[in-house]
């Protein structure tokens, strides 16, 4: 028995299935999987080692209740993980260098239409602070703005899961989902229960949906959308987020961009 699906469209595939679970945990491990390859779309050696690390999670919260688990973790695949790891320790690092490409997301799902948003214009208007609130401070502003060369390379990177990534962020109030670590067992309760219900499943896949629909919408005639972003089964339809758009200091922000000569 294999530990699950590591392909994006199989593992929510599988999350949304109305089939008994093949092992204790197998849909929060397939969860925490999903959520390694947000952030390693082109590193499969990352997000087999996060599986490995799911289920290795899994399998110690059981024995410390006594319980024998029947997680198909084998041993030769337990070795391989510890041997080559290239994840271990770096999951929370990760994700703080990688809130560049949530941002760029972002920019698209709260930008005006009529502003004609681009990437050029992302870059610009991040870098320039604009999704800092306009109530902190400069010691507080400054971490938080990201320069041009980093933000293209998180585009380059992060591009074909950048929408998934920011609808962690949105789906719901107050949702942890984009934080989820394969090797921490509050992550994997919280995994465990999300996917315990289809509903938030639906609107957290939907609301990604909804991301690549406009991304493509608004960069197809540029080039510069990704050429192929995970496709979702036919039960998940597109959900518009409840966000909003930019206020009168953002608008002015964007509109003293000037296109490079």
């Amino acid at each position: 028995m294999l530990l699950g699906p590591t392909d994006p469209e199989e593992i929510i595939r599988f999350l949304l299935e109305d089939t008994p679970e093949p092992y204790l945990f197998a849909r929060a491990i397939g969860l925490l999987t999903l959520c390694a390859w947000m952030r390693w779309p082109d590193d499969q050696d990352a997000v087999l080692d996060a599986q490995t690390t799911a289920a290795a999670t899994a399998f110690l919260h059981e024995r410390t209740k006594g319980n024998m688990p029947t997680i198909p973790l084998t041993l030769d695949r337990l070795c391989d993980s510890i041997v080559n790891r290239r994840a271990a320790g770096q999951y929370w690092e990760a994700f703080n260098e990688q809130m560049g490409i949530t941002d760029i997301v972002s920019f698209f799902m709260h930008c005006p239409e009529e502003q004609r948003p681009s990437l050029g214009k992302a870059y610009y208007f991040i870098d320039e602070g604009g999704l800092v609130s306009a109530a902190s401070d400069e010691e507080e502003r400054t971490p938080l703005k990201r320069d041009r060369s980093s933000l293209k390379d998180a585009w380059k990177k992060h591009a074909r899961s950048g929408p998934l990534l920011w609808a962690t962020l949105v789906f719901e109030k107050d949702s942890e989902a984009f934080w989820y670590a394969p090797d921490d067992i509050h992550c994997l309760k919280k995994a465990n229960a999300l996917v315990q219900s289809k509903q938030r499943l639906l609107n957290l896949f939907g609301i990604a949906l909804f991301s690549q629909e406009r991304l493509i919408q608004l960069l197809q005639t540029t080039g510069a959308a990704p050429s192929k972003f995970p496709l979702f089964p036919t039960i998940v339809k597109p959900i518009e987020p409840d966000i909003g758009t930019f206020d009168k200091e953002q608008l002015r922000i964007l509109d003293s961009y000037s296109a490079p000569q």
